[in-house]
């Protein structure tokens, strides 16, 4: 399981690969507590290009990467 709560304190641009294959790319928004979201899991919400943004568990990434 990946470690989010590296790009919590940069806020990064990251490229993430879940394991269902997709790639989402864009900036780190937030990582959240389980506890303070009331949610089974942590999690890393990142803005895409498009403007949209993406929350996702650790359990759902099979790779995280920042772009320098």
């Amino acid at each position: 399981m990946v470690n989010i709560w590296e790009y919590a304190s940069s806020l990064p641009k990251v490229r993430i690969k879940t394991k269902d294959g997709g790639p989402y790319v864009g900036y780190t928004l937030m990582v959240w507590d389980a506890d303070e979201s009331n949610d089974d899991e942590d999690s890393i919400t990142i803005e895409l290009s498009s403007g949209e943004t993406r929350s996702f568990y650790p359990s759902e990434i099979e790779s995280i990467e920042e772009i320098k």
